[in-house]
């Protein structure tokens, strides 16, 4: 996705209109959404496209599998008011120890985690700073008149889906969490000042 979209981004003035280039991350993001509610519809186990890796069972990414069931089962038997504010940070290992005798202080999946430690609103609230970040720039690539901003902006943006789809198979850590924060911040500063041209 990103390749197409950094190829409509140096041929705008071209074949590609705003509109085009809209309505190619939206198929993007439409992919990623369609597929992975496949996968959650289908439910861990019962997916199997291809074999290894697509066989979501409990064995599944060095036992994420069965760590990622419990941790649904945990969510599923949660009082309302703990799905929306959350069992509380570092607190998962007091829950999850009902459902498995694993010892483990996250889901090993950073989106599951804040969800479950902060509740939906802190859970949408942290994916929305990523979502905002990945737009942003994203409109500021596409408008930026200068070609190495574009591509500055480009390569920002594909660190915060990366990012992203890394907090799916990893949880937080020392080392990336703040890098993420600061590829963030310079890629708003840059997109502030593209945008502020145009407005």
């Amino acid at each position: 996705c990103l390749y197409f979209f950094s190829k409509i981004i140096a041929e705008r003035d071209k074949a590609f209109s705003r509109k085009s280039a809209m309505a190619f991350i939206l198929m993007c993001v439409a992919f990623i959404v369609i597929g992975a509610g496949y996968v959650i519809s289908k439910g861990i186990g019962t997916v199997d496209v291809l074999t290894g890796y697509s066989n979501f069972d409990q064995d599944w990414g060095n036992g994420r599998g069965l760590i990622w069931k419990r941790t649904f089962e945990m969510y599923r038997d949660l009082p309302v008011w703990r799905k929306v504010i959350g069992i509380g940070p570092g607190m998962f290992s007091r829950y999850l120890f009902k459902y498995t005798e694993l010892e483990l202080d996250n889901a090993h999946n950073e989106w599951l985690t804040v969800f479950i430690e902060g509740g939906m609103g802190a859970g949408l609230a942290y994916l929305a700073v990523f979502v905002m970040s990945f737009t942003r720039s994203a409109k500021a690539a596409y408008r930026s008149a200068v070609k190495e901003h574009s591509l500055y902006l480009i390569a920002l943006a594909a660190a915060v889906i990366g990012y992203v789809g890394h907090g799916i198979f990893c949880y937080q850590q020392a080392l990336t969490t703040p890098m993420i924060f600061i590829i963030i911040g310079i890629a708003a500063d840059l997109s502030d000042k593209e945008l502020s041209e145009y407005a």
